[in-house]
């Protein structure tokens, strides 16, 4: 057993009361008996006092329903359907922290973004949120680095911009290092979120987020399969639907520099393709732009990162109906805390396996018939690609309606 000292923030970082094991791959590991529909939310200030507790166990519980959805970032969108007026308020930056199955450790911890006011006929109250990731999107970082560890630009940004200026906490030991020295990084007003992006393509196959703890991770992506996503169609899952797209995949990429020359052009860093790709599905060639490498040596490692990503067809699966409980070695009724990390396996029933695949969404509801787990599996590159690309179209025509206009 071990025990945790309070600090850091109002009452400490985790709940009290709580059992705890220590396992020295992982971390912390909570493992508790399989309690089927339990669950319990805390809402707490911005400034971590608690407001209120709902709950499974409740009479009067005001909780209709709940969902919210882990993904490679750590917590990702929630929304909170309540049945009664409240006698406190929830305003903006409220925290949302919920606990599964009896778990002491929570499984999602968000913020509020969007709530109900006065005057509605509706007689239900609808809050909604997102994982504290988002806050990533309002510091801006406006800094060189040069011949500067990685792992050590992605700490700097943490600890003297991120956590002074938001709900994130600091943890040194979840953000592990590269291998990788970039020979120099040049951030002019990026948003958190811009430059740790560019920093995980750097490092190639890393990933970064703020986990239920509102801890930030920087971590290389897992590949090994999750023990706890080993699913057999129709035993686990009630359904499985794959698919594949070559929509999007890319096998030659010319890495363009941001740095405008003095006749206004900008310069080609790297050039780089895979002859595979090419001969399986054509040529599918893009020019892309890197605003922070300043060497061409950056670039090719840049645009060899992006080459990996994109010169293979993109396989996924929807899968719902996944079974969270399983029986121990014991016999015992044990639940799975499935969490966005390393690969699901989905075989049939004789052991034939259907494919291997990178957990990328989990999403859970919560309502009166229970608790409900679906996942989408596959990389998301591709589909991040389009919105970015849909985003910039929308605004080229705004641009030019605008100049007709």
């Amino acid at each position: 057993m071990a025990q945790f000292i309070l600090g850091r923030r109002h009452m400490g970082r985790y709940p009290l009361a709580g059992h705890w094991t220590l396992e020295a791959s992982t971390g912390t590991l909570y493992s508790q008996p399989y309690r089927p529909g339990v669950y319990t939310i805390y809402v707490y200030n911005a400034d971590g006092t608690k407001l209120a507790r709902f709950g499974s166990d409740m009479g009067d519980n005001p909780v209709i329903s709940l969902e919210f959805e882990l993904n490679e970032h750590g917590c990702g969108a929630f929304s909170l359907l309540l049945g009664q007026a409240l006698d406190f308020t929830v305003g903006y930056g409220t925290r949302i922290d919920v606990h599964l199955f009896d778990d002491p450790l929570p499984w999602y911890s968000g913020l509020v973004l969007e709530k109900p006011l006065p005057g509605s006929t509706v007689q239900t109250l609808e809050y909604s949120g997102h994982g504290y990731v988002c806050q990533l999107d309002n510091i801006l970082v406006d800094q060189d680095y040069a011949s500067t560890d990685i792992a050590t630009v992605v700490k700097s940004i943490i600890i003297n911009l991120v956590e002074p200026n938001t709900g994130i906490l600091y943890r040194g030991s979840k953000i592990q290092t590269t291998g990788f020295t970039a020979t120099g990084l040049s951030f002019q007003n990026a948003t958190a979120t811009e430059a740790i992006q560019e920093l995980c393509e750097f490092a190639n196959n890393y990933r970064y987020g703020v986990d239920a703890n509102r801890e930030f991770y920087f971590k290389a992506i897992d590949t090994d399969i999750n023990e706890s996503a080993r699913f057999t169609v129709g035993r686990h899952l009630s359904s499985y639907k794959p698919k594949e797209s070559i929509d999007g995949v890319l096998n030659k990429i010319l890495v363009k520099s941001s740095n405008t020359e003095e006749d206004g052009s900008t310069s080609i860093l790297a050039t780089v393709q895979d002859a595979a790709s090419q001969a399986a599905y054509g040529l599918r060639e893009a020019c892309k732009t890197i605003p922070s490498a300043l060497t061409e040596a950056d670039g090719q490692q840049w645009g060899l990162v992006q080459l990996s990503r994109y010169k293979d067809p993109i396989a996924s699966a929807e899968i719902g109906g996944v079974q969270l409980w399983y029986v121990t070695p014991a016999g015992e009724y044990a639940v799975r805390r499935l969490a966005p990390e390393g690969m699901a396996r989905i075989t049939s029933e004789d052991g034939t396996v259907y494919g291997d695949y990178p957990i990328s969404k989990i999403k859970y509801k919560i309502n009166s018939n229970g608790i409900a787990c679906s996942m989408s599996l596959g990389s998301t590159t591709h589909d991040f690609e389009a919105i970015v690309n849909n985003m910039q179209r929308q605004i080229r025509q705004a641009e030019l309606i605008k100049d007709m206009g």
